[in-house]
């Protein structure tokens, strides 16, 4: 069926005028409008195009048709549906009980205005969705092999196409790039090409994200294992054929048709994916390329000027070394060039005065470090580490925690500082020492003393310990 048969004739002639940027917003806003609600009522739609066309300060030009009587942006607004309605790109409807007016898209406007908005959208493009969401289908239907066996091949089938044909887009994409370089004449504008459009529409939003986070290669081999499974079960591919012909009646004239439908989507998704590697490859090569044409063109364009002033410095680059007469006889019989000079406002002001230059002095070298000095300062700090927190002051501290208690929980240690924290973890360890008095029993959680974390403990007297355990 030709596509002119299906939309009608004047459909596309908004999208020609002086105004097709204003209508391609107008466009945008109905598709939104379309996407947040069941209906579109006429008033909400010309409400929210106006508020878009304030937002964006956008006037209409003059037309064949002329102009809004209502200059105002309500006004304008409801110029432009009239437009949309005259182009059938809208159509309107009236309720039956309120005799409000709605708003009706055809099938056809609505495929165009969702490709309006991928086209427009600075959306980043998940390639690894496809690939998870065929992985799961398949994955989920080879272990059931329950009644869906058939919309999860069609699914994988239709990702994988999908992916395929997003990959070939980024490498069109950076192959326009490398062609558009011919076109620059200018450093600037090569800059400009790739720092504010290939980097940020291209790498960060397309190369970017299939290169580290959303590579196809970690679900890839599990997938063709499935998909090769299925392709040598003879049994399985007649149960899909079967589904198919339930699931889709009339799309199949007979079982052998649908079982080469089941085998073809077999071989084609098997093909995409075995293609996808290359495809990816020939995305690297061709993004190398690019970089590469780009970076030898700033050179190219670095070193030579084209305009008439860099001809005539190339010239007198060529040049061998003469006299300053004869070179201006020279040029004035070849090139009839002269000297011009003028004076002007610009011209009166106070040269610069250039800085004195100045040696520094050299900063001095740090000595070396002394080790020994170093050394000795450490084995210092370690005496004084252990005589502060030696046997004795631990078996002092725990007897002053004791006092005339047989037993002592965590929670009733008294810990005003650090040192008796450091004490209380010191007589933890130190209780199996043949010189300490107490013993342990380790409880069960933790609990905060004065803001230190402690495991919960009871300390019982040598004494009290024995005599429970005999008893």
């Amino acid at each position: 069926m030709s596509l002119f048969e299906i939309v009608p004739d004047n459909f596309f002639t908004i999208l020609a005028t002086p105004n097709k940027k204003i209508y391609l917003q107008a466009l945008l806003v109905l598709r939104r409008c379309y996407r947040g609600e069941l209906s579109i009522r006429k008033t909400d739609y010309v409400s929210a195009l106006a508020e878009e066309l304030i937002s964006r300060s956008l006037d209409l030009a003059p037309e064949e048709d002329g102009l809004p009587e209502d200059a105002s942006f309500s006004g304008q607004a409801h110029f432009l549906l009239r437009r949309l309605i005259d182009h059938h790109w809208v159509e309107v409807e009236t309720e039956g009980s309120s005799l409000e007016e709605t708003l009706a898209i055809p099938d056809y406007a609505a495929k165009f205005l969702n490709l309006f908005h991928e086209l427009t959208s600075d959306q980043h493009r998940e390639y690894n969705h496809y690939v998870f969401t065929i992985y799961s289908v398949l994955k989920q239907a080879d272990e059931t092999r329950d009644d869906y066996l058939y919309e999860a091949l069609a699914t994988a089938h239709r990702n994988a196409s999908a992916l395929a044909e997003d990959l070939r887009s980024l490498l069109g994409n950076i192959r326009r790039y490398h062609q558009l370089l011919a076109n620059q004449a200018e450093v600037r504008g090569i800059l400009r090409q790739h720092f504010d459009q290939f980097s940020e529409e291209i790498e960060k939003k397309f190369y970017h994200p299939i290169k580290t986070f959303d590579s196809v290669d970690r679900f890839r081999p599990a997938i063709l294992a499935i998909l090769g499974d299925w392709r040598e079960d003879s049994y399985l591919k007649d149960q899909v054929a079967e589904l198919a012909l339930t699931r889709a009646p009339g799309r199949f004239g007979d079982a052998l048709a649908a079982r080469r439908e089941v085998q073809t989507l077999l071989d084609e998704t098997i093909r995409l994916f075995d293609y996808v590697p290359e495809l990816v490859e020939e995305i690297d090569r061709k993004h190398r390329r690019y970089l590469v044409a780009a970076y030898d063109r700033i050179i190219y364009l670095s070193h030579s000027d084209q305009t008439v002033k860099g001809k005539v410095v190339q010239i007198l680059t060529a040049l061998p070394t003469l006299e300053e007469g004869d070179l201006g006889t020279l040029l004035a019989e070849n090139l009839q060039l002269f000297k011009v000079g003028w004076f002007s406002e610009n011209d009166l002001y106070t040269p610069r005065k250039r800085r004195q230059e100045f040696d520094p002095e050299p900063l001095p070298l740090p000595s070396p470090p002394d080790l020994a000095a170093i050394r000795l300062e450490l084995e210092s700090f370690t005496q004084r580490v252990q005589e502060g927190f030696d046997q004795a002051r631990v078996l002092a501290f725990m007897r002053e925690q004791f006092g005339d208690r047989p037993i002592l929980n965590t929670a009733q240690l008294d810990l005003p500082g650090l040192d008796e924290f450091i004490l209380s973890l010191l007589a933890v360890l130190r209780h199996d020492d043949p010189a300490s008095f107490y013993r342990i029993q380790l409880g069960r959680g933790y609990l905060y003393n004065n803001g230190f974390r402690l495991p919960e403990l009871k300390f019982y007297l040598k004494e009290e310990a024995d005599g429970g355990l005999s008893e």
